[in-house]
């Protein structure tokens, strides 16, 4: 049983699940990029620190949303990958300790 059309009541609404499409090429990269891979990151009409490392943790496809540790202050960072221009790779390994 569906839910009924809040102008209509006569007629039935069927909402389909979407499922959001992250977009462009940094967002495919974080969905393969393994966890613990060191990266400098800058935003639209911005530019990475040479300092400002961050230790990727995890990618969510459904929210775009990246979230990453700061390795200056061990402080979790949450982006959306859509809002990103460069991803810099630091080091293809992963950060131990």
């Amino acid at each position: 049983m569906g839910r009924k059309d809040l102008f209509n009541a006569d007629k039935e609404v069927i909402h389909e699940k979407r499922d959001h499409k992250c977009k462009g090429c940094l967002c495919d990269l974080f969905k393969k990029l393994d966890v613990g891979t060191v990266v400098r990151i800058a935003f639209l009409e911005d530019f990475f620190e040479e300092d400002q490392l961050y230790q990727f943790v995890c990618f969510n496809k459904k929210s775009c949303c990246v979230t990453l540790i700061d390795l200056s202050d061990d402080n979790a960072f949450i982006v959306n990958c859509e809002e990103l221009v460069v991803v810099e790779i630091v080091n293809a390994t992963t950060v131990n300790g």
